[in-house]
């Protein structure tokens, strides 16, 4: 994954606002207060498919999730989710534990920009 730094935002507001073609800031913080609340079960699948070391759970997690915030357009945790599921067939371990902890920390952001 590319390193990436906390100056970029937790979401992208022109491309949600592209992807829905709305840029009302209330509907756009309501889509993001749905992300926020259909995350957290969706990691913790992810979550417990990393624990367990399953190739395809881990794979079908990581995409569910990034389906979610892809549509959210949280761009960071999209590609994160999406490294995740590409390396999920290939049993790079190490690499997805890395990765899952990004994504925890993505989670915080997304969470701290939806409550700004």
């Amino acid at each position: 994954m590319d390193e990436q730094t906390d100056d970029q935002p937790a979401i992208d507001l022109q491309l949600l606002c592209e992807i829905i073609g709305e840029n009302d800031e209330a509907v756009l913080f309501e889509i993001i207060e749905f992300l926020v609340g259909e995350l957290p079960p969706l990691l913790t699948a992810l979550e417990s498919a990393i624990a367990a070391r399953d190739p395809s759970a881990v794979r079908n997690a990581a995409h569910a999730a990034k389906s979610a915030t892809l549509s959210a357009a949280a761009t960071r945790m999209t590609k994160v989710l999406r490294d995740i599921e590409l390396k999920a067939p290939l049993e790079s371990w190490t690499e997805i534990d890395g990765l899952w902890e990004v994504a925890g920390h993505e989670f915080v952001r997304i969470v701290a920009f939806q409550s700004r």
